[in-house]
Protein backbone atom coordinates (compact mmCIF):
# COMPACT_ATOMS: atom_id res chain seq x y z
CA UNK A 1 0.00 0.00 0.00
CA UNK A 2 1.55 3.35 -0.68
CA UNK A 3 1.69 5.91 1.78
CA UNK A 4 -0.03 9.47 1.28
CA UNK A 5 2.73 11.51 3.19
CA UNK A 6 5.75 9.88 1.60
CA UNK A 7 6.89 10.44 -1.97
CA UNK A 8 9.89 10.49 -4.06
CA UNK A 9 10.78 13.62 -2.26
CA UNK A 10 11.58 12.12 0.89
CA UNK A 11 14.39 9.99 -1.09
CA UNK A 12 15.72 13.20 -2.48
CA UNK A 13 15.84 14.81 1.28
CA UNK A 14 17.19 11.54 2.54
CA UNK A 15 19.70 12.05 0.35
CA UNK A 16 20.76 15.28 1.20
CA UNK A 17 20.89 14.47 4.93
CA UNK A 18 23.23 11.74 4.32
CA UNK A 19 25.31 13.67 1.56
CA UNK A 20 25.52 16.37 4.30
CA UNK A 21 23.96 18.77 2.68
CA UNK A 22 20.87 19.36 4.35
CA UNK A 23 22.13 22.95 5.66
CA UNK A 24 23.22 24.13 2.23
CA UNK A 25 21.35 25.80 -0.74
CA UNK A 26 18.82 23.82 -2.80
CA UNK A 27 17.91 24.61 -5.83
CA UNK A 28 13.78 23.23 -6.83
CA UNK A 29 12.12 24.32 -10.10
CA UNK A 30 9.54 26.05 -7.87
CA UNK A 31 7.23 26.41 -11.31
CA UNK A 32 7.25 22.92 -11.59
CA UNK A 33 6.49 21.74 -8.17
CA UNK A 34 2.95 21.96 -6.20
CA UNK A 35 3.02 24.17 -3.06
CA UNK A 36 3.05 21.09 -0.83
CA UNK A 37 5.93 19.79 -1.99
CA UNK A 38 8.14 23.62 -1.54
CA UNK A 39 6.49 23.12 2.27
CA UNK A 40 7.83 19.39 2.39
CA UNK A 41 11.40 21.02 1.38
CA UNK A 42 10.92 23.60 4.00
CA UNK A 43 9.87 21.65 6.67
CA UNK A 44 12.47 18.42 6.51
CA UNK A 45 15.13 20.81 5.20
CA UNK A 46 15.06 23.33 8.28
CA UNK A 47 18.49 24.46 7.88
CA UNK A 48 18.57 24.83 4.40
CA UNK A 49 18.18 27.82 2.01
CA UNK A 50 15.21 26.99 -0.60
CA UNK A 51 15.86 28.98 -3.91
CA UNK A 52 13.88 28.64 -7.05
CA UNK A 53 16.45 27.47 -9.88
CA UNK A 54 14.01 27.34 -12.88
CA UNK A 55 16.28 29.82 -14.66
CA UNK A 56 19.57 28.19 -13.77
CA UNK A 57 17.53 24.66 -14.81
CA UNK A 58 16.29 26.30 -18.05
CA UNK A 59 19.68 27.44 -18.89
CA UNK A 60 21.44 24.10 -18.68
CA UNK A 61 18.52 22.65 -20.59
CA UNK A 62 19.43 24.82 -23.83
CA UNK A 63 23.16 23.60 -23.84
CA UNK A 64 23.32 20.52 -25.85
CA UNK A 65 26.07 18.29 -25.91
CA UNK A 66 27.54 16.54 -29.84
CA UNK A 67 25.73 13.52 -28.56
CA UNK A 68 21.93 14.97 -27.35
CA UNK A 69 22.56 17.04 -30.98
CA UNK A 70 23.08 13.68 -33.09
CA UNK A 71 20.02 11.98 -31.10
CA UNK A 72 17.98 15.70 -31.65
CA UNK A 73 19.32 14.95 -35.55
CA UNK A 74 17.52 11.44 -35.68
CA UNK A 75 14.62 12.36 -33.78
CA UNK A 76 14.27 15.36 -36.88
CA UNK A 77 14.57 12.34 -39.91
CA UNK A 78 11.68 10.52 -37.84
CA UNK A 79 9.13 13.78 -37.65
CA UNK A 80 10.84 14.43 -41.68
CA UNK A 81 9.81 10.87 -42.49
CA UNK A 82 6.72 10.86 -41.00
CA UNK A 83 5.66 14.30 -42.86
CA UNK A 84 6.88 12.90 -45.89
CA UNK A 85 4.35 9.72 -45.23
CA UNK A 86 1.16 12.64 -44.56
CA UNK A 87 1.98 13.77 -48.08
CA UNK A 88 1.90 10.90 -49.76
CA UNK A 89 -1.71 9.88 -48.09
CA UNK A 90 -3.35 13.03 -47.20
CA UNK A 91 -6.21 13.02 -50.38
CA UNK A 92 -9.57 13.42 -50.73
CA UNK A 93 -11.33 10.81 -49.86
CA UNK A 94 -9.28 9.11 -47.17
CA UNK A 95 -10.41 8.74 -43.78
CA UNK A 96 -8.55 10.48 -41.07
CA UNK A 97 -8.23 7.37 -38.96
CA UNK A 98 -6.05 5.28 -41.87
CA UNK A 99 -3.86 8.35 -42.74
CA UNK A 100 -3.30 8.55 -39.08
CA UNK A 101 -2.36 4.90 -38.43
CA UNK A 102 0.10 5.46 -41.06
CA UNK A 103 1.20 8.44 -39.90
CA UNK A 104 2.12 6.74 -36.38
CA UNK A 105 3.33 3.71 -37.98
CA UNK A 106 6.16 5.89 -39.38
CA UNK A 107 6.60 7.68 -36.31
CA UNK A 108 7.21 3.74 -34.54
CA UNK A 109 9.44 2.21 -37.48
CA UNK A 110 11.90 5.69 -37.32
CA UNK A 111 14.16 6.53 -40.09
CA UNK A 112 17.35 6.03 -41.35
CA UNK A 113 17.56 3.12 -39.23
CA UNK A 114 16.48 4.77 -35.73
CA UNK A 115 13.59 3.67 -35.04
CA UNK A 116 11.01 5.90 -32.92
CA UNK A 117 11.46 5.44 -29.08
CA UNK A 118 7.93 6.74 -27.84
CA UNK A 119 5.91 9.46 -27.71
CA UNK A 120 5.40 12.88 -25.85
CA UNK A 121 2.70 13.12 -23.41
CA UNK A 122 0.71 15.11 -25.30
CA UNK A 123 0.30 12.57 -27.61
CA UNK A 124 1.81 11.27 -31.25
CA UNK A 125 0.28 13.97 -33.55
CA UNK A 126 -2.24 16.39 -34.10
CA UNK A 127 -4.81 16.39 -36.85
CA UNK A 128 -6.85 19.33 -37.29
CA UNK A 129 -9.25 19.50 -40.22
CA UNK A 130 -11.77 21.67 -41.80
CA UNK A 131 -14.06 22.58 -40.29
CA UNK A 132 -12.29 22.08 -37.16
CA UNK A 133 -8.97 24.23 -38.02
CA UNK A 134 -9.81 26.68 -35.79
CA UNK A 135 -9.30 24.56 -32.85
CA UNK A 136 -5.53 24.17 -32.14
CA UNK A 137 -3.99 20.64 -30.95
CA UNK A 138 -6.97 18.27 -31.23
CA UNK A 139 -6.80 14.99 -32.15
CA UNK A 140 -7.83 13.05 -35.62
CA UNK A 141 -11.74 12.37 -36.11
CA UNK A 142 -13.56 9.82 -38.29
CA UNK A 143 -14.33 12.20 -41.26
CA UNK A 144 -13.04 11.59 -44.52
CA UNK A 145 -10.66 14.29 -46.01
CA UNK A 146 -12.75 16.46 -48.55
CA UNK A 147 -11.50 18.30 -51.67
CA UNK A 148 -10.50 22.14 -50.35
CA UNK A 149 -10.17 20.77 -46.72
CA UNK A 150 -7.33 22.31 -44.91
CA UNK A 151 -5.42 20.02 -42.65
CA UNK A 152 -2.96 21.50 -39.73
CA UNK A 153 -0.98 18.61 -39.07
CA UNK A 154 2.08 18.42 -36.18
CA UNK A 155 3.82 15.18 -35.97
CA UNK A 156 6.67 14.67 -33.82
CA UNK A 157 9.86 12.73 -34.07
CA UNK A 158 11.03 11.05 -30.53
CA UNK A 159 14.52 9.36 -29.70
CA UNK A 160 15.50 8.43 -26.03
CA UNK A 161 13.30 11.48 -24.87
CA UNK A 162 14.30 13.96 -27.29
CA UNK A 163 11.63 15.20 -28.76
CA UNK A 164 11.59 16.71 -32.35
CA UNK A 165 7.95 18.87 -33.47
CA UNK A 166 7.28 19.79 -37.39
CA UNK A 167 4.00 21.24 -38.57
CA UNK A 168 2.51 21.55 -41.85
CA UNK A 169 -0.95 22.97 -43.05
CA UNK A 170 -1.94 21.34 -46.39
CA UNK A 171 -4.71 22.39 -48.34
CA UNK A 172 -6.08 19.62 -50.53
CA UNK A 173 -7.06 20.50 -53.91
CA UNK A 174 -7.07 24.39 -55.26
CA UNK A 175 -7.11 26.36 -51.62
CA UNK A 176 -9.97 28.88 -51.57
CA UNK A 177 -9.62 32.20 -53.06
CA UNK A 178 -10.01 33.32 -49.56
CA UNK A 179 -6.56 32.23 -48.74
CA UNK A 180 -4.87 34.43 -50.96
CA UNK A 181 -7.07 37.66 -50.24
CA UNK A 182 -4.84 39.42 -47.65
CA UNK A 183 -1.44 37.94 -48.73
CA UNK A 184 -1.96 39.89 -52.46
CA UNK A 185 -1.72 43.23 -49.99
CA UNK A 186 1.32 41.55 -47.12
CA UNK A 187 3.59 39.69 -49.93
CA UNK A 188 4.85 42.65 -51.68
CA UNK A 189 5.97 44.24 -48.26
CA UNK A 190 7.79 40.83 -47.46
CA UNK A 191 9.70 41.07 -50.68
CA UNK A 192 10.70 44.79 -49.87
CA UNK A 193 12.67 43.57 -46.91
Amino acid sequence: MATPDIDGYDAVIDFLHEAGLANGVVGLELNQISAETAEKFKKLLPEATIVNSKKAVNGVRLIKSDFEISVMKEAAAIADAAMMRATELIRPGARETDVVAEIVATQVRGAKGHPGTGFPPIGPLFFCSSPRTGAAHIPWSEDTIRDGSQINLEVTGVRHGYVVPLMRTFSVGAPPIVCFADTRHTLPVWRTR
